[in-house]
């Protein structure tokens, strides 16, 4: 699971484009996002890290990468009105 937080993410319209961004390079990716903590998660199918950092940059957004361990697996918090999953 590879984690970024992108605190200029700030509306439904950033969620939008940054799910697009991230499908279109790797179509097979499972994206996981809350928009109230600024959360993107990815779990990709091929896709190098950098190559995704690059793309959420395409799309406008500044991604900063989360350090996980890998014993440990990311949760995203539910926010007021849900976590946001497209995958």
């Amino acid at each position: 699971m590879i984690a970024f937080q992108v605190e200029n993410m700030t509306s439904v319209h950033g969620v939008n484009a940054i799910t697009r961004a991230v499908k279109a390079a790797d179509k097979m990716a499972k994206v996981e996002i809350d928009l109230v903590s600024h959360r993107v998660c990815i779990e990709p199918a091929k896709t190098e890290v950098s190559t995704l950092r690059h793309a959420i940059r395409q799309a406008g957004y500044t991604p900063v990468d989360i350090q996980v361990a890998p014993d440990h697996p990311v949760t995203v918090p539910m926010s007021a009105h849900g976590s946001l999953w497209w995958g």
